[in-house]
């Protein structure tokens, strides 16, 4: 555009021109020029091209319509008429010689350049003769023609422009040295980038834009020294830099590459305040790492995390760094997740090394070995030549130490070649900690398995003593005493100065050793020992059981007065077997003829102790007292009492047998006949019936009436068959297919003998053996049904056995009434502790089920006041008061009783006593804690799959509750990778699913905007 002040003055000239005498037509002409300059300078272009277009009609080839010819053109290309263009070539073409033509060119180009089509602007410009123009024009041409390349990016034809003029006095100057700077950096010509940009720096238009140039072209060379200065410079300066943050990143990035973290991270953060970091991961990285480097943890653990969410290369690296905080954090749980992501990414394969190596080392050093051994197996797989590989072998065989996964161990130290000094003391521990699961268990001769490989490597002789003591625990349980005596000997073997406590109770043992094989005087000795033992080394139970025992091989060997005694010092001790002390007092008591305190010895156990198993035998033999004495009356009234008021007892068939005699002694045949035949009639199987018959017969002929007795003898003979019969042949032969486990064929075999032999002892026996059948082919109900008959018909001494079965199977169908009066039946019949003690967890268990949590209670405190005959029902009721507790509302309680069952035993009980702590604490989001004691699970009890996976699952809960999703993310992970429970697995990617939406609902709430970081450009 020709500006206002030209156009006037070249209207000024042309009317100097205009002095002379004209014709009036010419006059009028003269007038359309005049005003089409007039309307020219208003920029008016229409009315004007109108007036010039008019002025040319009249007149030719003149000075004058040369310039109108040009100034129509003009217009025209001002109002962008399609032919404006044309008509400035045509001018330039026609008057190549004119001052016009000069400028036509330098028109067209400043017009396609205020329009922005810089491909024409240059073409037009290209074609100007810049030495015909002024200065000034000269180089606001060149500085267009550089900036019109510029935006085609024809970066070197740009940069030959601002070169020209970059160093003129013009107001174009500043901007050809800012344009020229940016081209020479982009050139990686940094030291002329540098002086161009260090001159635009000092217009103010571009003192807020140049910096991030400068300090870039001060990072591309390597200076860090002078962009560190330069950034204290403008820092010093108070400048307000247009990308301030971007500034501060490469000021960072020279004091990061100086190693000066604490300064580095100064500016990175500067630089994070702005936001825009968050959409740019590599920046974010570089951020957490320098404040990692800076020791700035809580900082960089923010930014790491975020970076730590993705899949790549980045991710790796975050994830490694990100657990190496939590280490320093003492926070070896969330460090696990870190290095477990950085191991599973495949991108760079020294993290993954570090990171496969440090997950397993954290496992270990977190107590969770059994997860170590795993990833320790699969750093030394994977990385066999690894400078850490001696380290991994070595935490690798520590691992193996204290781990409770002892098949595993077991089975990698026996595939090794070659077994060092290390391995041998791992092997001997985790042998014998196999061994002490197996017992716990049950598995008694799997236990005995291990304690003898434990004792190939005697190394721990603490531990030799318990492998044998142990064994010989397991051998007496299955009456294998003879092994039991030579296990218990091998302990004195080892500890001759009776130093280990297991010396003593192995002196308690061994004495029932010999004890059960009738050797009383070697019983004695040992029971002797151990009772003249320092009294705190008893537990009280053992002790008083001890001098009962002693007494009883007094007892024995006829010693009466030395039994007495000793039966007096369990009963002041206050044995929990007192009532067999009375007893067994009444018994000597009576043997020396002493009958009077022998009867009031009897009557303290009738009178004290009436739901003791010695009660019905006290009543018995209180009237055999009374029967030996002739004092028959009185024992009639005895022997009476117990057929009337304990039928189901043991000694009524002895009870009716002695009844009869006594009848008969008094002359009172017909009661004395009438006991005989109730013996037949209801215990033809028993060994009081031979006398019955016998006596029967006897008092049937003194009465002449013998013809009865054929009918009792038939009967007789028909329960009783001799080994030789069809009979017991058959019998043998389903007895034998039920031992073969061939249940099926043994059902069948045991009712076809029924329907033959229904009147047999051995046909109630038969239902007895179906019933266990069915009990083993899992078809309860049918088990059940058979079992009701064996207890209905009460001839055979397995009733005691189907009472308890009839317990535990109505207890599995959630019949906890009818389980509970099994279990008091069961109470009464037994005889033998774990009986006693089997009847007591029955009623603990179905009590809670009912929810009437007193009378649980009080079972439990039965089982553990009677110290138990297995540490196993010890902890369950352990466990169970703990449940009680939290089902109460007792929190406080529950979690005391929780405690002392995991940290009684490491089975079952205790796995499921850590969980319901962790539950605790996650109900009361005590979220650390809860996670805290649901680790200590996964270190203590990681052969229980399914307490481990419900602690894992409760685990991520936690994570979630705290919004740690990366950690909530990588234990359900872990859980879908290794638990063997389909259940577990598909529970846990449900929740895999919800942490995913939740942590992505997370980062979409802290995303902000990004700001534009690109090249800065001023109007021109």
């Amino acid at each position: 555009m020709l500006s206002r002040v030209k156009f006037t003055f070249i209207l000024c000239i042309f009317n100097l021109s205009l002095n002379a005498q004209t014709p009036l037509s010419q006059v009028d002409n003269d007038r359309h020029y005049k005003e089409g300059l007039e309307l020219l300078d208003k920029e008016q272009y229409a009315a004007a091209r109108l007036e010039f277009e008019e002025f040319l009609k009249y007149e030719q080839h003149t000075l004058k319509a040369i310039n109108a010819e040009y100034y129509a053109a003009y217009s025209a290309m001002s109002l962008y008429h399609q032919d404006g263009e044309d008509l400035i070539k045509r001018f330039v073409s026609d008057h190549s010689k004119h001052p016009k033509a000069v400028l036509a060119y330098y028109e067209l180009g400043n017009f396609y350049y205020r329009q922005k089509d810089y491909k024409k602007a240059t073409e037009y410009f290209e074609q100007v003769d810049l030495s015909r123009l002024s200065d000034d024009q000269r180089v606001e041409s060149r500085f267009k023609m550089g900036y019109a390349y510029f935006s085609r990016k024809s970066f070197d034809k740009s940069l030959e422009h601002f070169n020209a003029i970059k160093n003129t006095d013009s107001e174009y100057m500043s901007a050809a040295n800012y344009y020229a700077g940016y081209i020479e950096f982009r050139n990686e010509s940094y030291e002329a980038a540098l002086i161009d940009l260090q001159r635009a720096e000092k217009n103010e238009a571009y003192a807020a834009i140049v910096p991030y140039m400068i300090a870039n072209v001060y990072y591309k060379q390597g200076l860090y020294d002078d962009l560190i200065d330069y950034g204290d410079k403008i820092k010093n300066e108070g400048r307000n830099l247009k990308n301030k943050e971007d500034f501060n990143l490469l000021v960072g990035e020279a004091h990061f590459q100086n190693k000066d973290y604490a300064k580095a991270a100064d500016f990175f953060e500067a630089f994070a305040e702005s936001g825009r970091y968050k959409s740019d991961r590599e920046v974010l990285y570089r951020v957490g790492y320098t404040q990692y480097l800076a020791q700035k943890f809580d900082k960089a653990q923010n930014n790491f995390k975020v970076i730590a969410s993705g899949q790549d290369e980045l991710a790796q690296y975050a994830s490694y760094y990100l657990g190496l905080i939590y280490i320093k954090e003492g926070n070896q749980n969330f460090a696990l997740s870190a290095f477990d992501k950085a191991r599973k990414l495949n991108f760079n394969t020294e993290i993954k090394e570090e990171a496969s190596f440090k997950y397993a080392k954290v496992n270990f050093e977190s107590g969770r070995y059994a997860d170590a051994i795993d990833a320790f197996h699969y750093f030394l797989e994977k990385y066999p030549r690894s400078k850490l590989q001696d380290e991994a072998n070595d935490l690798l065989s520590e691992a193996y130490l204290n781990t409770s996964d002892y098949d595993q161990a077991i089975k990698h130290i026996e595939g090794l070649g070659y077994k060092s000094q290390k391995v041998k003391e791992t092997y001997q521990k985790v042998t014998f900690y196999k061994g002490t699961e197996n017992f716990n268990n049950g598995k008694y001769y799997r236990a005995v398995k291990s304690f003898e490989k434990s004792l190939e490597y005697p190394i721990d002789k603490e531990m030799v003593i318990q492998a044998n003591f142990w064994s010989g625990e397991a051998y007496s349980i299955g009456k294998r005493y003879d092994d039991a005596i030579r296990s218990y000997q091998a302990v004195f073997g080892v500890d001759p100065g009776n130093r280990s406590n297991y010396t003593l109770k192995t002196r308690y043992s061994l004495g029932y050793a010999y004890y059960n094989t009738k050797r009383y005087d070697q019983a004695r000795e040992q029971f002797n020992r151990y009772i003249n033992q320092p009294k705190s080394g008893n537990p009280e139970v053992f002790y008083n059981d001890a001098l009962i025992r002693t007494a009883d091989c007094y007892y024995v060997n006829k010693e009466y007065n030395n039994a007495v005694s000793f039966y007096d010092r369990a009963i002041k001790g206050g044995s929990e077997d007192i009532a067999y002390a009375y007893f067994q007092k009444g018994v000597i008591l009576g043997i020396q003829n002493k009958v009077g305190p022998a009867k009031e010895n009897f009557d303290r156990v009738i009178n004290r102790y009436a739901s003791s198993n010695y009660y019905d035998n006290a009543i018995y033999q209180k009237a055999q007292l009374d029967f030996e004495q002739g004092n028959y009356q009185q024992a009639i009234n005895g022997f009476t009492y117990l057929i009337k008021n304990n039928p189901e007892s043991g000694f009524v068939p002895y009870a009716l047998l002695k009844r009869g005699f006594s009848n008969y002694n008094l002359q009172k045949y017909d009661l004395s006949i009438n006991d005989y035949k109730k013996v037949l009639d209801e215990h033809i199987a028993h060994p009081t019936a031979s006398s019955a018959v016998s006596s029967l017969q006897e008092v049937l002929t003194l009465q002449n009436r013998s013809a009865e007795f054929q009918t009792y003898l038939t009967k007789y003979k028909t329960a009783n068959p001799n080994n030789e019969s069809l009979e017991t042949i058959e019998y043998e032969t389903a007895k034998t297919l039920y031992n073969n486990q061939e249940y099926q064929r043994a059902i069948s075999a045991f009712q076809s003998y029924i329907q033959s032999y229904s009147q047999n002892i051995n046909a109630f026996e038969a239902k007895y053996f179906i019933a266990e059948c069915y009990y083993r082919l899992e078809q309860d109900d049918e088990a059940l049904r058979y079992y009701y008959e064996v207890e209905s018909d009460n001839k055979i001494a397995r009733v005691r056995r189907s009472v308890q079965r009839i317990a535990e199977l109505e207890h599995q169908k959630g019949q906890y009434e009818k389980a509970i009066a099994y279990y008091q039946k069961l109470e009464k019949l037994a005889k033998r502790k774990k009986d006693t003690y089997n009847a007591w967890e029955g009623q603990m268990e179905s009590y809670f089920q009912l929810a009437k949590y007193d009378s649980s209670s009080r079972y439990a405190n039965k089982i553990q006041e009677g110290g138990s005959y297995s540490i196993n029902a010890l902890n369950k009721a352990t466990l169970y008061l703990g449940k009680i507790a939290l089902a109460q509302k007792n929190y406080d309680a529950a979690i005391d009783e929780f405690i002392k069952t995991s940290n009684a035993v490491k089975d079952e009980y205790g796995a499921e006593a850590q969980y319901l702590m962790g539950k605790i604490f996650y109900d009361r989001k005590e979220y650390r804690q809860s996670i805290e004691t649901l680790i200590d699970l996964n270190t203590n009890f990681a052969s229980y799959d399914l307490w481990l996976g419900k602690a894992f699952l409760l685990i991520a809960d936690n994570y979630i509750g705290l919004e740690e999703f990366f950690q909530a993310e990588g234990t359900l992970n872990s859980v879908i990778e290794r638990s063997p429970l389909p259940s577990i697995v598909e529970e846990a990617k449900v929740k895999l699913q919800q942490v995913q939406e939740l942590k992505n609902k997370k980062i979409q709430e802290q995303e902000t905007n990004q700001g534009d970081t690109t090249f800065q450009e001023i109007d021109n």
